[in-house]
């Protein structure tokens, strides 16, 4: 075999476990899902052995539904919310956590820590944060004279629902992007910040004009 081919051969061989998990656990369910989407069920009883091929019927009766609409305009919402926010907390956390402060491991690894959660842990302790009775969130409002949230609580709120899902999101992914951010702020020159500050650059105008601008790819 020769040498070029030998070391195809080498990656393709390290590259087929991620291969197959991915046409299993992602390709197949993709796919399958669309070919469901094309069908309808003729009966209740084996029900993905009685199918009937009707086309884009299923998507045209989607698009009538008025709820589609509504759901459509808040994922709008949600995606307007978790950007910006997961983007300014995740660079927030990795210029402060750049600098040799003290135990700066330990808080690298506390605020990456719920990242590696299941997101199903993460909702039941943030549901109990944010239950009306006897959640932590609520009580500390409660100290300060807000019993605004005393009956329903931040969940049970049209207003604050939202919000509320998008914070306990963007504390859990936080932690990823700092590490990303990080590894990108270690490769700034320290020679670029040094001139900076012969200029007279205060935090903030090094933030603004040399870490982000260098950031951007």
């Amino acid at each position: 075999m020769k040498p070029a081919a030998r070391e195809n051969f080498s990656v393709f061989l390290f590259l087929a476990p991620f291969v197959a998990i991915f046409a299993v656990f992602l390709a197949y369910p993709l796919f399958y899902s669309f070919f469901l989407s094309l069908h309808k069920e003729t009966s209740l009883v084996n029900l993905f052995e009685n199918l009937r091929f009707v086309g884009l019927d299923n998507f045209m009766a989607l698009l009538k539904d008025p709820l589609f609409g509504w759901s459509l305009l808040m994922t709008l919402y949600y995606a307007a919310l978790i950007v910006p926010l997961g983007i300014a907390s995740s660079l927030l956390l990795a210029v402060l956590l750049n600098n040799r402060l003290r135990f700066h491991s330990f808080f690298r690894t506390a605020f990456f820590l719920p990242y590696v959660l299941d997101l199903f842990v993460v909702g039941i302790v943030w549901t109990l944060i944010y239950s009306p009775h006897y959640g932590v969130l609520n009580r500390l409002f409660e100290a300060v004279g807000i019993t605004h949230f005393s009956e329903q609580g931040f969940l049970g709120r049209p207003a604050t629902a939202m919000p509320a899902v998008v914070l306990v999101n963007v504390l859990k992914g936080a932690g990823f992007g700092m590490i990303l951010y990080l590894a990108a702020l270690q490769n700034i020159p320290d020679s670029v910040y040094e001139a900076a500050e012969v200029d007279g650059a205060t935090w903030w105008q090094k933030l603004r004009l040399v870490t982000i601008p260098l950031l951007r790819r």
